[in-house]
C-alpha cells in the first residue's frame, strides 16, 4: 500500500474499516440479523430525508 503511495494514517484507516466490517459481519450471523425488504429501505429513506442522520 505504501507503494502505492498510500499514508500510515490512510492504512491505518483502511484496516480498521475492515476490522469493524468483519466484527459486524460475524455479529450479524451470530444474531441472526436481516435485511430489510424494499419497502423497509424505501421508509428508511423517506425517514432520513425528513430528519437527516441527526437525533
Amino acid at each position: 500500500m505504501r507503494a502505492a503511495g498510500a499514508s500510515d494514517v490512510a492504512i491505518e484507516d483502511a484496516i480498521n474499516v475492515c476490522a469493524l466490517f468483519h466484527i459486524y459481519d460475524r455479529m450479524a450471523d451470530a444474531l441472526g440479523w436481516q435485511l430489510p425488504d424494499r419497502a423497509g429501505y424505501a421508509a428508511s429513506a423517506q425517514n432520513l430525508m425528513r430528519r437527516g442522520y441527526l437525533l
